[in-house]
């Protein structure tokens, strides 16, 4: 079963690969926004330390590391399930979603894992920079046990925040037209590159127990700098078994109210 499972990414790859490399200049033009976008992310950012010393009880370097968390967090998730989910909506629109209904893998795997966007790979080495750079100007050189714990709370965000998004994406069985939803699902995540605890009242609560953006900047960031207590790390885990779990429900349930192109 695993066989067939890595079987099918290589080929999902090498096809991503190849439609990559018959729009080079495109490529490129999309390299030099991106940046673009980045260097304006950071220097507003620096801007901001311009006016002070300290964000929500953050110093710049490590708001910079919160950022390039975010950057490897969010960018995973675009590079290997982003492109494959903002197809559903269009997928059950035409009925299409039969041909991957009927296959012999699971259905959201397929579904999530189909296109790999190579670009989004660029964010990813970039916040990986900022976080390198953060370190080196806060003279710290974290020891190896708490780069893994990083790399590991990184993974489980990028999952956790894959499960929201799919579960998010599954409401297109009732509201076709959720075409917008990938730019949604961005912005909210997108809410994590400064610290979370910078939202109060009901919009905080939100956006920390609801949606935990803590786990995209907040928790790695700790993890490198070895601030994180190893009961956060249990709680990340039992949220990723959590959101895991409604996902895949909530996605069995709705197929019961798919209409398909055969019916």
């Amino acid at each position: 079963m695993l066989k067939r499972y890595l079987k099918l990414l290589w080929a999902n790859y090498r096809y991503s690969l190849s439609y990559l490399l018959e729009y080079r200049v495109d490529f490129f033009i999309l390299m030099l926004r991106r940046v673009l976008n980045l260097a304006f992310l950071l220097f507003f950012l620096n801007i901001i330390f311009l006016q002070t010393s300290v964000l929500a009880g953050w110093g710049k370097y490590q708001v910079f590391m919160l950022f390039g968390s975010y950057l490897i967090v969010l960018n995973l998730i675009k590079a290997f399930v982003d492109e494959g989910l903002a197809e559903i909506p269009e997928l059950i629109r035409t009925g299409k979603l039969d041909i991957f209904l009927t296959k012999p893998v699971n259905s959201r795997f397929f579904l999530s894992t189909r296109m790999f966007s190579f670009d989004h790979l660029f964010d990813v080495f970039f916040g990986m920079a900022v976080i390198i750079y953060s370190l080196k100007n806060l003279n710290f050189s974290p020891p190896f046990i708490q780069i893994i714990i990083f790399f590991l709370t990184i993974i489980f965000a990028a999952l956790i925040f894959y499960f929201i998004y799919f579960f998010m994406i599954t409401f297109a069985i009732w509201f076709v037209r959720l075409d917008n939803l990938r730019n949604l699902f961005s912005g909210i995540v997108g809410m994590s590159r400064v610290p979370p605890t910078l939202y109060k009242g009901a919009v905080g609560f939100f956006f920390n127990f609801i949606i935990p953006l803590s786990f995209v900047s907040i928790v790695p960031t700790q993890a490198i700098l070895g601030l994180l207590s190893l009961k956060v790390v249990f709680l990340e885990i039992f949220v990723f078994l959590l959101f895991n779990f409604i996902s895949a429900r909530f996605w069995g349930f709705a197929l019961r109210y798919y209409t398909s192109a055969s019916s």
